[in-house]
């Protein structure tokens, strides 16, 4: 009789685990926890830095984005190589100007204020420094999330933010030296901020359907 009762002990046991979030407990020691939609500081101040964030993930055609349950803020999500690195923006080693509207971009081309250096705030783009993604199980099943299956996930990463509806870049070309850029990250610069994906600290696959059901 004791056999037996074990055995139901064991199975409600494991039955109360499979039900709950996955979860990756690791330290997140300097980590901030952002609630995007509750800024206590403007976006440029988290800008770089190591920060935890919670919302539904969706993977598909031109997307990869992080939106927050309550506000239905966007971030674009980018995940790292083997080395750490993502794609710079604006490219690391250009002459820029940041926080830069396409009007003022069109003004100064026409006066030809653009070609002296002198005139206007350039400045050189620094390289970011690479991050150290945790490549874990959790990882991996975010990876191989279907794009028809939204997920919410808790995930670690660095923000990534610049200034202004845009910024001008030098490009080398002699016919067109000088180009301007939207500010945001993702399909036609749509998404106001990146973050660079280091962890995944939880995921939840049916609040995600839950959510997709409710708006529908």
């Amino acid at each position: 009789m004791l056999k037996y009762g074990l055995v139901i002990m064991f199975l409600t046991a494991t039955a109360c685990v499979t039900m709950q979030p996955q979860r990756n407990d690791k330290a997140t020691d300097g980590v901030q926890k952002l609630d995007l939609c509750a800024w206590e500081r403007p976006p440029e101040e988290y800008a770089g830095r190591l920060v935890q964030v919670e919302g539904i993930v969706q993977f598909g055609f031109e997307e990869s984005s992080l939106t927050a349950v309550d506000c239905g803020i966007p971030v674009w999500l980018d995940f790292p190589d083997d080395e750490g690195h993502v794609d710079d923006k604006p490219t690391a080693g250009s002459r820029v100007i940041l926080g830069v509207t396409f009007a003022q971009f069109q003004e100064w081309s026409k006066a030809g204020a653009l070609a002296d250096p002198s005139n206007l705030p350039w400045q050189t783009a620094q390289p970011a420094k690479p991050v150290r993604p945790v490549r874990d199980r959790l990882w991996r099943r975010l990876m191989n999330a279907k794009s028809d299956h939204p997920t919410t996930a808790t995930l670690i990463g660095r923000l990534d933010y610049l200034p202004g509806p845009g910024f001008i870049t030098s490009t080398g070309d002699s016919r067109h030296p000088f180009v301007w850029q939207g500010s945001g990250y993702g399909h036609l610069d749509s998404y106001p901020l990146r973050l660079i994906v280091t962890q995944v600290v939880a995921l939840n696959y049916d609040k995600g359907h839950k959510k997709k059901q409710n708006a529908a």
